[in-house]
């Protein structure tokens, strides 16, 4: 059975405006570089050999039932990095907490899972070209993902990938609120 790792990056939600009933939602999914994955280590995903569905599921937490959807959309590809935007349908009891914690204030991380189909592993000084960028660790190397396809996005309270930023906009008794930061 091939591993399924997950990452994290950015989110941005905004809420149900200007007549819209459904709140959507933006995220960077994946910054493209060098991420420390818990129960995985070190791994970098090689975005030329990721697969995309047409229809990407949102959930919340990775938690792969029907408690845990929270929408869906679509996903692409843009200057080394995994983009995603979609809806986000106040239909589950996680996707009305994600939208009212966003109306809050509360800044959200995204993460991938990601079913592995070929990786290989770069040693401790040695660089791989990959997603635009060069990446090399000098302590203990790590995993690159060189193909696999993406299974799902996940809404997440603490996001892995410390180049992650997170950009909220929630409509909230008529005033629209904006929120922003970094996670690390």
């Amino acid at each position: 059975m091939p591993d399924i790792i997950h990452l994290d990056a950015q989110v941005e939600i905004q809420a149900a405006a200007d007549g819209k009933k459904v709140p959507t939602v933006t995220m960077t999914a994946y910054s493209g570089g060098l991420m420390t994955v818990p129960n995985f280590g070190r791994v970098v995903i090689d975005l030329d050999g990721l697969q995309i569905p047409e229809q990407v599921p949102f959930l919340a937490d990775h938690e792969a039932n029907l408690r845990g959807v929270v929408g869906q959309g679509e996903a692409h590809i843009a200057s080394g990095t995994l983009l995603a935007s979609g809806t986000l349908p106040p239909t589950t009891e996680a996707a009305r907490q994600i939208v009212e914690m966003a109306k809050g204030g509360f800044k959200f991380g995204a993460s991938v899972g990601v079913q592995i189909e070929k990786r290989e592993f770069i040693a401790s000084g040695q660089s791989v070209s990959v997603n635009g960028q060069t990446i090399s660790y000098p302590d203990g190397g790590f995993t690159l993902v060189r193909a696999g396809t993406l299974r799902e996005i996940s809404i997440v309270a603490l996001a892995a990938d410390s180049e992650t930023s997170v950009s909220i906009a929630a409509s909230l008794k008529g005033v629209t609120v904006h929120t922003s930061g970094e996670c690390s």
